[in-house]
């Protein structure tokens, strides 16, 4: 059941499935690097970037983050869409209501 789930966290390089329509689970995301920097060009972060290489998207994301923040994490989703409502309803789908989420470790 959803609520007696434990939240997952996935290291570098470990992959999270997303299951379109559960008609295929191939496509997987996974953080393969994460550098740290006050700036990026012109914008001075409030404390750190966080410069984040997403495997599978071929993107890299950029947040600002506490200095003190403990344990930062990434949470990455599937699009919204028909398929997001209806895995809401199915028990142990990460998109499940009350299930709680995959995410990925980012020290």
């Amino acid at each position: 059941m959803s609520t007696a789930s434990r939240e997952i966290v996935l290291d570098f390089g470990e992959k999270k499935y997303f299951c379109g329509l559960y008609l295929d689970c191939h496509l997987a995301a996974a953080v393969t690097s994460v550098e740290k920097m006050p700036r990026i060009g012109d914008d001075t972060a409030f404390s750190e970037f966080y410069i984040v290489t997403v495997e599978a998207y071929s993107s890299r994301v950029a947040f600002d983050v506490p200095r003190d923040a403990i344990d930062p994490r990434l949470l990455v989703t599937d699009f919204p869409g028909p398929d997001r409502f209806l895995e809401a309803l199915i028990i142990g789908d990460d998109d499940s209501l009350l299930h709680p989420r995959t995410m990925f470790r980012l020290l």
